[in-house]
């Protein structure tokens, strides 16, 4: 589950590839401009169309996070960046629950997650599958803490605006998993 506002499309395709390629069934994008989503037009149309069910978005306009408010957070909404969190994650959890997924991440969109490739045999490795990885959590475990990457640039102006290809330096951040 990300949540999101303008990212660079380059960046964002990236991204999907990236954790798709890792084993993750779905990604969940929430779109957050309370006031305006012109600015992420171009992009939401190349998400559904080039991934189909494997990419869900999510426009979180102010009339979408008033329909959708839980306890008492409607009334900051507009003013407060945090409570605009709590209702997008509580959704994605809603959403999540409905499509039957057993773990949802919660990370930015310069954030990645990975994991270092496992030996298989003498000569050979391989990267670690997410779904594996999961396979081997017990039952009784209802949270994961991992250290994730966040992308930290060096120049302020970053071209091609893709962070995960021109930037080499990241910045290790803890996040929480389901």
């Amino acid at each position: 589950m990300w949540r999101i506002r303008r990212p660079p499309i380059l960046a964002t395709h990236t991204f999907i590839r990236y954790h798709l390629g890792l084993g993750f069934d779905r990604i969940y994008f929430y779109f957050d401009d309370v006031d305006d989503l012109g600015g992420d037009t171009e992009l939401l149309k190349s998400l559904s169309t080039e991934y189909g069910s494997q990419v869900s978005v999510c426009c979180c306009n102010l009339a979408w996070f008033t329909s959708n408010a839980f306890e008492n957070y409607g009334s900051f909404i507009k003013t407060d960046l945090v409570a605009r969190q709590i209702v997008a994650v509580k959704q994605a959890l809603r959403q999540a629950n409905e499509d039957s997924m057993n773990w949802l991440l919660h990370i930015d969109i310069d954030e990645l997650l990975y994991f270092q490739p496992r030996r298989t045999d003498a000569d050979n490795f391989k990267p670690s599958s997410i779904k594996h990885w999961f396979s081997t959590i017990p039952a009784h475990i209802d949270q994961v803490r991992f250290t994730n990457y966040e992308a930290a640039p060096e120049k302020l102006e970053i071209k091609p605006l893709d962070y995960f290809k021109a930037i080499s330096l990241f910045k290790p951040c803890s996040i929480l998993f389901r």
